[in-house]
């Protein structure tokens, strides 16, 4: 499957379930940066978030962990 296929899949995915998309890392934040503007107009808004600079394991999990508790979202 193409990455930007997938991307938009993943974009997709969590417009439907009203969810809020979470970058873990630089890669798929490249990806996103990358493919999401390719996306058509009427494409769904999807709140996204990622740690600004390095980060290990557990400040993503924390941060995850933040988003899900705060937002009351998938």
């Amino acid at each position: 499957m193409p990455i930007k296929s997938l991307v938009s899949d993943i974009v997709h995915l969590a417009a439907r379930q009203n969810a809020v998309l979470f970058c873990g890392n630089s890669l798929a934040i490249r990806y996103l940066d990358t493919h999401c503007p390719t996306l058509p107009p009427d494409s769904p808004l999807v709140p996204t978030f990622a740690n600004r600079g390095v980060s290990g394991i557990d400040g993503q999990v924390s941060t995850m962990i933040g988003l899900a508790y705060g937002s009351q979202k998938p």
